[in-house]
């Protein structure tokens, strides 16, 4: 009985050291795992955080180079449109017109001036001799 006693008491000794290590193995798992988690939240924010930025200054870059293929395009097309009516402005011809015009159209408007004066006289004196005659 007393060698029984002795084996049993020895046996719950030996649960009771394996139950602590159990125990302190559990925490020191569970204690790991918190730390873990932190270490991947810490890591996952910081890859969120550089993918961002890459994309940001990537889509900054495409719409400045979209934006200045743009600009050149329709510079581009102005400068066709300006050099065109330039040569048409810059022709001999146009030229040409452009001094007979000058010195021919203000002549025609003084004549016409002069024209209607000269009507407007004559209507005048029509009617003040119509008031003279009465």
């Amino acid at each position: 009985a007393a060698m029984v006693r002795l084996a049993e008491r020895k046996r719950r000794m030996r649960e009771a050291e394996e139950s602590g290590r159990r125990q302190a193995e559990q925490l020191l798992r569970e204690r790991e795992d918190r730390l873990f988690k932190s270490i991947m939240g810490t890591h996952q924010a910081t890859v969120d955080s550089y993918l961002s930025s890459i994309l940001s200054r990537t889509l900054d870059k495409a719409t400045s180079e979209r934006g200045m293929q743009e600009a050149m395009i329709k510079a581009e097309k102005l400068n066709k449109v300006v050099d065109t009516i330039e040569e048409k402005m810059n022709s001999p011809q146009q030229i040409i017109k452009d001094i007979v015009s000058s010195f021919l159209i203000p002549d025609i408007q003084r004549e016409k001036l002069h024209r209607m004066l000269v009507n407007e006289q004559k209507k005048m004196l029509v009617a003040a001799g119509g008031v003279v005659n009465k």
